[in-house]
């Protein structure tokens, strides 16, 4: 029982890394999406908007993993600000708050 206790605590270790928001872009592909820092998305744009692509993006992440995709896998890119982040946690709370008014007396069976 005790081990479990010990991970049922769930606390922060004082050397982890905490994350901090920051700005960057998500880089979408056929494989998945991968978050970048803004110089790495300017790098990732250059690459594409050539005439002639190679055949092979390389890049890292935010967390420093190496990502290798073909260019034409990559689907787009968008950018992930703090503050785009805080206007989108507004409005799900505005449309949490709007349903809950919508809801009737019956509807919680």
């Amino acid at each position: 029982m005790n081990r479990i206790a010990e991970y049922l605590k769930n606390e922060e270790k004082p050397d982890e890394e905490q994350p901090v928001a920051r700005d960057y872009w998500v880089v979408r592909c056929e494989s998945g999406w991968f978050n970048v820092r803004p110089p790495q998305a300017v790098r990732i744009q250059r690459v594409l908007d050539r005439r002639w692509r190679p055949r092979w993006l390389e890049f890292r992440d935010i967390t420093g993993s190496r990502i290798r995709v073909r260019t034409k896998d990559v689907i787009g890119m968008n950018e992930c600000t703090a503050e785009q982040r805080a206007k989108e946690r507004r409005q799900d709370r505005f449309l949490d708050k709007e349903e809950k008014a919508d809801k009737k007396p019956w509807d919680d069976c």
